[in-house]
């Protein structure tokens, strides 16, 4: 015992101590406050996992702050992102990332932070925002397709292929000619080929080839307008990767990133530029061509972009020596959509997209309607197509990034309908205890709403 000479803390009633022995009191209890107040204040992180986000408890003085951010892996993926709760906005921030002070690879372009900060304001002023307010201004950029008229040729490109190129474009085509011996045979199956494709594959058709119908309102309309580049393969374009594992944007999706890191305003900047389209890569060899739509400066300097989703594609190479602006990472890339369907698949389709429909009424509400309808916007309307739809409703729901891979991954409609149906269904019984109906009620009630 510190307080007494006789080993008591207290004598009579009263404490007997010395001056040394007060002086050893008061250093002990300021020792222990000092203790208790480093334990008590605890920091928590946020440390990125391949999993997600974690959070981890760190005592501030006590021991040193974890990194940041996983140090990349040898692929470049999952660069310092964080999704917030039910991923309403993504963070893009780090600054420990190669590149991310504006210095690239070596022989890459070097950009300094003020030079990036003048290009981002000019761009959005550009767009009717005014430098040092913090607001919001859409970003309006040409469409990347060319456009395609619905009219009858007399020669098309087609006509003009040798035998040997009819042959190989029939087989990309995946058109089964056994009788196909001339090359006029070859060039009248592509052309039936075209003619039995759905609205929605022909749309894709002129898609992927980097085109659209600008007067099509008809199947015909959109026939003839496919006839026109059917001797064209599917398209192929450079595009800036952002390679981010499980954050997953859908074709006609949108999706809302904070820019924080110098990296990515670079990267921003630099697409703003052009096209304003970049490549998100979720997953290994597949990615989608993002546009950004909306771009907003907050208060802190800060940017908050907005982004649709437009085509799908696979990669096929990456340019990692850091030589293009910003020394930002290169993908040359085709582009991919669902596979086509005939007519009469088209119409299994169509109803097979009402009853998914169906079902995803029957279990939604007004306050996850409300909460969507600010993220996503309301569903397409059933004359848009399945397809559309079901890259929505992957978007809507919350499903695991297993799951989300194969949506994402799948080139089949009607997979992916297949897909969602098990989880809508799971979703309805929850429904139908809340609401006090059974299944098939509450499946009544989604078929009321959807018509």
């Amino acid at each position: 015992p510190i307080c007494s000479k006789e080993g008591h803390l207290f004598q009579g009633g009263t404490m007997t101590s010395t001056p040394r022995d007060a002086v050893l009191f008061l250093l002990l209890i300021s020792f222990a406050s000092l203790c208790a107040g480093q334990f008590l204040w605890v920091e928590w992180d946020a440390v990125p996992r391949s999993g997600g986000a974690t959070r981890v408890p760190r005592i501030e003085g006590l021991m040193p702050a974890p990194a940041e951010k996983k140090e990349a892996t040898a692929s470049g993926r999952n660069e310092a992102v964080e999704s917030e709760p039910e991923e309403v906005v993504t963070a893009l921030s780090g600054g420990a990332a190669e590149g991310a002070k504006g210095k690239g690879k070596e022989g890459g372009m070097q950009m300094e932070e003020d030079q990036i900060e003048r290009m981002l304001t000019a761009a959005f002023e550009e767009y009717g925002g005014v430098a040092g307010v913090a607001s919001a201004v859409t970003v309006v950029k040409p469409p990347s397709e060319q456009a395609v008229q619905p009219k009858e040729v007399s020669h098309l490109p087609l006509d003009s292929l040798k035998a040997g190129a009819l042959k190989q474009l029939t087989e990309a085509l995946n058109i089964t000619c056994k009788a196909c011996l001339e090359r006029h045979d070859h060039v009248a199956a592509i052309k039936s080929h075209l003619e039995g494709l759905s609205v929605g594959s022909l749309k894709n058709f002129l898609s992927t080839r980097g085109h659209k119908c600008t007067g099509c309102r008809t199947r015909h309309h959109l026939t003839l307008a496919a006839r026109q580049i059917a001797h064209l393969p599917p398209a192929s374009r450079d595009l800036f990767l952002c390679e981010m594992e499980n954050v997953w944007l859908y074709p006609g999706t949108r999706r809302t990133f904070l820019i924080k890191d110098l990296k990515y305003k670079t990267l921003l900047a630099t697409v703003l530029q052009g096209d304003a389209r970049f490549g998100l890569s979720p997953m290994p060899g597949l990615g989608i061509v993002v546009r950004v739509e909306e771009m907003a400066v907050q208060h802190d300097g800060h940017y908050n972009i907005k982004v649709v989703g437009e085509s799908r594609f696979e990669i096929n190479h990456v340019d990692r020596s850091g030589t293009a602006a910003g020394g930002h990472n290169v993908a040359t890339v085709t582009l991919i959509t669902d596979e086509p369907l005939n007519k009469t698949q088209g119409n299994a389709l169509m109803e097979m997209n009402k009853r998914t429909r169906t079902l995803f009424f029957a279990q939604d509400s007004d306050t996850a309607a409300e909460r969507r309808a600010e993220l996503l916007g309301n569903p397409p309307p059933p004359e848009k197509g399945a397809e559309l739809f079901s890259y929505w409703l992957s978007a809507a729901l919350q499903v695991s990034h297993q799951l989300a891979s194969t949506l994402f991954s799948t080139r089949q409609t009607a997979a992916r309908l297949e897909v969602l149906e098990p989880v809508l269904y799971s979703l309805i019984k929850q429904r139908s205890k809340q609401i006090g109906l059974d299944e098939a009620a509450t499946v009544r009630k989604g078929r009321r709403e959807g018509e």
